[in-house]
This record gives structure tokens, sequence and C-alpha cells, in this order.
């Protein structure tokens, strides 16, 4: 190879082997646990019960619903605080800083007075009645992921609004009295350079942070047979599509071949919900649970959808089962007699 090309070796797009083979070289755990942030941040199908679980368990009372209380309002605090820890570095233009900070804690002080205001008000739907306090406090989860999502849209009007730069490129948030100072202040501690900000923490609503975290099943079992038995881990080769295969060409103790069995049926199950999802039922489910993580938009279409007028509307019916004209029948001589 010339030697003005040497530097540029392994610069260019990886093939999907390379992928592959990257994803299956780091650590068993840590590999597992970003695969499964991966499929809870840009699979909706895989979060969606976690958001139902957690809406669940505020309807019980003690520990349950302070679980589920906080499953759901986890993923409020939790990427706001990321943004916000990752700026704390001089090295962020300090107008981004203060702009990432406000809209972010816009968020979050939105979430809180939203849920203080919605608990208020269950309260007083209540009217100081013990059967009216128990079912407020059962519905309070309920209430709250109905109102996430209104919420959300609200806040990015808002944010939209306090972003607008003046004539100097200055926004709203950039002429909050001591706001940058501080932050600028704060960013000199270098948290956001941190391991933990850096590349320990990946966001739960950006896919792009986790997209290339995400392992097929059969990548998922050797990951973790790695972890749980790596002693007993089959021989496998990567195809040039990226695909892992098992090695039939070497020798494979008992248990290898046990592994490589597991390996092989998680694959063919995979193909099996893949051709599942590819089904017109699938696809208008898929839709609909798209929708709801979207409800101010989804309303106003189902609406649409719902007050859409029946093309027949207004049309007398012709089918087969036309009922007769409406009529009276002449009186028989003997009903004339007995009214006489």
């Amino acid at each position: 190879m010339p030697q003005e090309l040497e530097g540029l070796k392994g610069l260019g797009p990886k093939t999907e082997r390379a992928k592959t083979e990257d994803r299956l070289s780091r650590n068993p755990a840590k590999s597992v646990g970003r695969h499964m942030q991966s499929l809870y941040s840009n699979d909706v199908r895989f979060r969606l019960p976690f958001d139902a679980a957690g809406t669940l368990l505020t309807t019980r009372g003690g520990a349950s619903k302070t679980l589920g209380r906080v499953m759901q309002e986890a993923p409020m605090y939790y990427d706001p605080v990321l943004s916000i820890g990752r700026t704390m570095t001089p090295d962020v233009d300090p107008q981004t800083r203060t702009n990432v900070f406000g809209s972010n804690m816009t968020l979050v002080a939105g979430n809180a007075i939203k849920d203080a205001l919605m608990t208020l008000a269950l309260k007083k739907l209540a009217n100081k009645s013990l059967i009216g306090q128990v079912a407020s406090e059962k519905f309070e989860g309920v209430a709250n992921a109905i109102t996430d999502p209104f919420l959300a849209s609200g806040v990015n009007k808002l944010n939209e609004y306090m972003l607008e730069p003046d004539a100097q490129g200055k926004t709203r948030f950039d002429k909050i009295p001591y706001l940058t100072e501080i932050l600028n202040s704060a960013a000199k501690s270098r948290i956001g350079d941190s391991y933990l900000f850096k590349d320990g923490l990946k966001s739960l609503g950006d896919p792009s942070e986790t997209g290339d975290y995400y392992l097929g099943d059969d990548e998922v079992l050797f990951q973790l047979m790695k972890l749980a038995d790596p002693k007993n881990v089959p021989p496998t080769k990567i195809d040039n599509s990226g695909k892992l295969r098992i090695d039939r060409s070497k020798p494979m103790t008992p248990l290898q071949k046990r592994n490589a069995g597991k390996m092989e049926t998680a694959d063919v199950n995979k193909q099996k919900f893949l051709d599942v999802l590819r089904t017109p039922q699938a696809r208008t489910t898929i839709e609909i649970l798209n929708d709801l993580q979207n409800l101010d938009k989804a309303v106003p279409k189902w609406a649409a959808k719902i007050n859409k007028p029946s093309p027949s509307a207004g049309k007398p019916y012709t089918g087969p089962n036309k009922p007769p004209l409406l009529g009276f029948a002449a009186p028989s001589p003997t009903t004339i007699r007995n009214v006489q």
C-alpha cells in the first residue's frame, strides 16, 4: 500500500462483517445492557410493556405504586439531566450550554408542575370522601400517562418561543439574568468530560446514540453464553452479510453442541417473528402503537376518521332487506262492531 494511503487504512465505511465483529468483541455484560437500551430507545413494541407495567403498578398501593411512578417519571428526567451534564465543560460554547440547560429545565420544571397540579386536581375531585380519595390515588398514574404526551407538546412549543434569536443572535434563555455566568462557573468542574457523561450513559430519547448497539437474537445468546459459561461457547464464524453462524467444521463438546442448537433455534424464531411483522394486521398495530406515543397529534387524526361521513349517509336504503312502506290496513267488520 502506498505510504500516502497508509494513514487512511480502516477509515472507510465498515462492512457488515466488521460491524458484527465489533459488536461481539465488546464486554458481554455491557453489550447485552446496551442492546436492551437500544431496544427501549428504538422500538416502541419493546418500550410499551414497560410503560404499561409502570401505569399498572401505580394503581396499587405501597412499594408497587412507588416503583410504578419511578418507571413513569425516570425517562422524563433522565434525558434532560444527561443533556445538561454533557455541557458542563469549558469546551462547550456558553450560549449552547445556556440554551441546552434552559430547554431541558423547561421540560423538567413543566413535568414537576404538571404532576403537582394533577395530584391537586384529583384530590379536589375526591371531595374529601374516602372512596374518592382511594379512586384518585389509583387513577393518578393513569392520568400521568395520558397527560405526559400533551405536556411534551406544550413544552416543545414553549421552547421554540424561548429559543427565537433576536437581532444580536441572543435567545430569551440568554437574557435570563446571571444564568450564563452561573453555568460557566459550573462548567469549570469538567463533569461533562467524565466517562459517565461522555460514553457511560446513553440517551433514551435519541435512537442515534444506541442504534449501533442492537444485537440479533443469536448474538444476544452468544454474548450471554460468553458471560455465563465462557468455556462452552460454540465455535462461530461471520459471513459476508454480517450474519453469525455456527462453525460446524470445528469439533465441539456436547455442551457446545447444545448451545449451538439454541443459537440456531433463536435464528429460526426471529425469522418467524419477522414474517409476522410483515402482515397487514401487524403493520396496523404498530401504527397504532406509534400514534400512542404522540397522542396530541394522533387524537385529531383519529377524530377525523371517526367523524368522516359514511358514503351512504342521507341516501335511501335499497338493499335486499328493504322494509315495506308504512300504511294502515282497513279495520275488519268485527272490529267495527266491537267499537260501536
